[in-house]
């Protein structure tokens, strides 16, 4: 999968996704403090689904949704109150649960014991 994992997503996560074959772009390379709609420029440019714990992504992917717009994959972590540790695995796990690229418009919730996903369109909006 091809991965743009925002600021709030640990280092550790990053590693372990790369590590089993991920192509992930951490946001901390590329411009710490970029506004969110930068990142979902760069995420729908280059094809990539946007890994982070901040749900306006969700939101402004379905707000470009509605407008007509196209929008990445948004996958937003829910983790709170786990430990480093079984956050990681969590995250690798639902993103190997997910398997190939995300569909374009597509949301996933990353929970504790479930993954939540639905796709955003148009016609339902």
């Amino acid at each position: 999968m091809r991965i743009l994992a925002d600021e709030n997503i640990p280092r550790g996560v990053v590693v372990a996704l790369r590590a089993i074959g991920h192509e992930v772009t951490w946001a901390v390379d590329i411009g710490r403090r970029a506004p969110d709609s930068e990142h979902l420029a760069t995420a729908l440019n280059d094809n990539l689904a946007i890994l982070s714990e901040d749900a306006d992504f969700a939101r402004l992917a379905s707000a470009a949704t509605r407008e007509g717009l196209d929008s990445p994959a948004v996958i937003l972590v829910r983790l709170h109150g786990m430990t480093r540790d079984s956050k990681i695995n969590r995250i690798v796990k639902a993103i190997e649960e997910i398997g190939g690229q995300p569909g374009r418009g597509s949301i996933h919730v990353i929970e504790p014991t479930r993954l939540r996903q639905r796709l955003l369109r148009r016609d339902f909006l």
